[in-house]
């Protein structure tokens, strides 16, 4: 469901910023849009709030949003969906190797316990 956000007034020649942050439980892409709802000023080219796509009053970003692992896999440049191979050869899989924080592209890198009590 579309939510809206506003950035509130700008003057003629102004920009502003709009930072969207959320917790991604399933990947996948969204297209996020922006558009100029309301102007005091006359636009020949366009027209505030009418959600025509080739106005210059919109514009759209296509964002890929991650889900945490699939976020760390991006940073090593291994598939986001494939937790089960061992990349490194050092017999722990990606999700293993994510879990323990270690560089699945190192097989020396490797989660070690050096003393265990109970």
């Amino acid at each position: 469901m579309p939510q809206c956000r506003w950035v509130g007034n700008l003057g003629p020649s102004a920009s502003a910023t709009l930072t969207v942050t959320g917790l991604v439980e399933i990947a996948s892409v969204f297209t996020n849009t922006a558009q100029v709802n309301a102007s005091g000023t006359a636009d020949p080219d366009s027209t505030p709030g009418n959600n025509i796509e080739i106005e210059d009053d919109q514009g759209s970003v296509i964002v890929t949003a991650l889900t945490p692992f699939g976020a760390w896999a991006d940073q090593f440049n291994l598939p986001p969906g494939q937790k089960g191979p061992d990349a490194d050869g050092d017999g722990m899989a990606n999700l293993e190797e994510w879990i323990a924080g270690t560089d699945p592209r190192y097989p020396s890198d490797v989660l070690e316990i050096i003393q265990a009590a109970y």
